[in-house]
């Protein structure tokens, strides 16, 4: 974990280094023209940057080293309180659950991450005594409608933090002003969500931003996400001049199969979850939420990846059956097929965030882990201070 951990930060230096249209740009989007869907973070790490010596790009380094330094570390937490770590393997090794940014750069060192962070704490405190967790649940909840004001499609993804009121046997006791708060923050993050589908942002708003990131010397490269804040989701096909065919989107059905196998060990969990029918409702509505999205936007990986995450973080906490621990039991010889399977899965494929070229890899997914220290090197000294320093 740390080595990945090492890794996504030396991948965060090189998108910055090369102004990553969306990888970048998406966290520097501000306020500056206005009410705009994205832009509370932007505007912080605006007036962060303006305030002091350091570039935006400095803020956006960090706050990636952040959220993934979190989700790592409660992820790695609640894999620790496993019984058995041998039906999580296939996960932990894929090339999406924790790898997804470092083979595919491309699509990860996005907003979904400030989810990962809350949602994986969250997780992690659901162990602890109940009333500690329900505070933390609590100041979450209300906290949660910033979310959906740094990307308003966080709003969409409130019901997986709710399933975890259900997800075993212990109910948590609300008084009435608790239940009033909940349910205020709830309506909060959906008025967030409607205003930013509403008010996205138009060109004008749109050269604002990029004015007010020039005269901080540090500019994401073009077109990316702030280019898009004036383009509505019905029409982002067109723009980027995509098709379903041509475009290979159909692969992502092979994608979601072997999305699918890596979660296949944790079948008795799988199984546990669906027989929970709150747990079951708030998941599938999630689900479900996210098909108008499917629909119009593009990049379908992305959204894979951060399904597969929530659902990963919420089968660790399900209690494991006694099918599931006699995996461990495991002869020499079923050993080294397990050992040989993982590898290959691990590392013959990877998942393209948006219209993939193949699905399997030319390239094993473990040599990309020196690319970003390749890169960092062959700068000097001095451009790293240029990029980290306000110029």
């Amino acid at each position: 974990m740390v080595s990945v951990f090492l890794t996504t930060v030396a991948g965060s230096i090189v998108q910055a280094f090369q102004k990553g249209p969306w990888t970048v740009g998406d966290w520097l989007i501000n306020n500056r023209g206005g009410l705009v869907r994205r832009g509370l973070l932007g505007e912080v790490i605006y007036w962060f940057s303006k305030s002091s010596f350091l570039s935006p790009a400095f803020f956006v380094i960090a706050c990636h080293t952040f959220f993934y330094g979190i989700f790592f570390y409660y992820s790695y937490l609640l894999l620790k309180t496993q019984q058995s770590l041998v039906p999580f393997l296939f996960l932990i090794f894929s090339p999406f659950l924790f790898l997804f940014q470092i083979v595919g750069p491309g699509g990860g060192y996005r907003k979904e991450i400030i989810f990962f962070a809350l949602f994986s704490f969250l997780a992690y405190s659901f162990k602890c005594k109940p009333e500690k967790f329900k505070t933390r649940f609590l100041a979450s909840l209300c906290l949660y409608p910033a979310l959906g004001l740094c990307h308003e499609l966080l709003s969409l993804l409130i019901f997986y933090p709710l399933a975890l009121l259900f997800i075993e046997k212990r109910y948590l006791n609300f008084n009435p002003v608790e239940k009033l708060l909940i349910s205020l923050s709830l309506f909060l993050n959906f008025a967030v969500f409607v205003v930013s589908i509403l008010f996205p942002g138009d060109e004008e708003a749109q050269q604002k931003i990029i004015g007010s990131l020039r005269s901080l010397g540090y500019m994401p490269g073009q077109p990316g996400a702030i280019d898009f804040l004036a383009v509505s989701f019905s029409n982002h096909w067109k723009t980027l001049n995509l098709d379903f065919y041509k475009s290979n989107y159909y692969l992502y059905g092979i994608y979601l199969v072997l999305i699918c196998l890596a979660f296949y060990p944790l079948k008795e969990r799988i199984l546990a979850l669906l027989k929970n029918k709150r747990a079951l409702n708030l998941v599938l509505t999630n689900f479900f939420i996210f098909i108008p999205v499917f629909i119009f936007s593009v990049d379908w990986g992305r959204w894979f990846y951060v399904h597969a995450v929530a659902l990963f973080i919420l089968l660790s906490l399900i209690n494991p059956a006694k099918e599931e621990l006699k995996q461990e039991d495991l002869r020499i010889k079923k050993f080294l097929v397990g050992f040989l399977a993982i590898l290959i899965y691990s590392q013959a494929w990877r998942l393209e965030h948006y219209a993939p070229r193949q699905i399997f890899v030319s390239r094993l997914n473990i040599a990309r882990f020196k690319d970003p220290f390749q890169q960092i090197f062959k700068r000097s000294k001095k451009d790293l201070i240029n990029l980290l320093v306000n110029k």
